[in-house]
């Protein structure tokens, strides 16, 4: 589910090739077409249905939502496009946005480690302490980014909700979204799910709907941010002095065996003399 970087950076080339085909005046199944030409085969093939459908007149947004594996925050903002008549912004957008979140991403590597922690980390609670604030950063982005692309709340929530490690977050973001549906504010549905912190909470309190709303939550993204890379330097200090000590354990027993044995054996030796 994370290291996602990898299929987001995809992504952007592929709709960086098909809006510039797009807006000088291709066919979308044209420009779709030549994207793909150029991009990894696992994601060139998802695509070739969606060509497709397009040529039975059918809108992109139709067509990809039929497909599996594909990024749901791409759907997500393809969906507003098409209704909106800008799909050749929205694609733009799009490209921007995963370049932008590619080049975040290779600023660290703690998300992979966290994003892994099932495997080195036997305690729940140890998973959890390392993973809540690196989902908190992930979610409010993908839901700041979404807001922006002019994604309706309650479609931005469960699409952030798919960015969650523990799953009571991703539960308390799609209540959230179910909340607005039934006509709850942001804060309203926030505050009545538990979803998002507090802090996200308060910002939805003053700032919500308003156009300072995105801006202020990725300003709050970039202080979980902060806080998911001290729990990982926390985690990584954690795993490596258990390394060390089951090398030194592996070393040092054997020996003590050792000397204890020779011990032994000495003792036992003079003793029958």
């Amino acid at each position: 589910m994370w290291g996602w970087e990898g299929p987001r950076a995809d992504y952007a080339a592929l709709f960086e090739v098909v809006y510039a085909m797009y807006e000088n005046g291709w066919p979308l199944d044209a420009a779709l077409a030549a994207g793909c030409e150029s991009a990894p085969q696992y994601l060139a093939a998802r695509f070739v249905p969606c060509m497709e459908a397009l040529a039975r007149g059918e809108m992109l947004s139709q067509a990809m939502a039929g497909q599996a594996g594909i990024d749901p925050g791409v759907l997500a903002l393809i969906e507003v496009g098409d209704l909106e008549g800008r799909l050749g912004e929205v694609m733009q957008y799009i490209a921007h946005e995963f370049r932008t979140y590619v080049e975040r991403q290779h600023t660290w590597d703690y998300n992979l480690i966290i994003a892994n922690l099932h495997w080195i980390a036997p305690s729940r609670r140890l998973f959890a302490f390392a993973a809540r604030p690196l989902q908190e950063t992930e979610c409010t982005r993908e839901f700041a980014m979404l807001y922006r692309g002019g994604v309706p709340v309650a479609r931005a929530l469960e699409v952030a909700a798919s960015r969650a490690l523990l799953p009571e977050y991703g539960d308390a973001l799609r209540n959230a979204a179910e909340n607005t549906r039934n006509g709850c504010t942001i804060a309203e549905s926030l505050t009545m799910a538990g979803a998002g912190g507090p802090e996200a909470r308060a910002i939805a309190e003053t700032a919500g709907e308003s156009g300072e709303f995105a801006e202020l939550l990725e300003g709050r993204a970039r202080v979980t941010e902060g806080d998911a890379k001290n729990n990982g330097n926390i985690i990584v200090a954690i795993v490596l002095v258990s390394i060390m000590l089951g090398l030194a354990a592996g070393i040092i027993l054997p020996l003590l065996g050792a000397l204890v044995a020779t011990t032994y054996m000495r003792h036992h030796h003079i003793f029958h003399r």
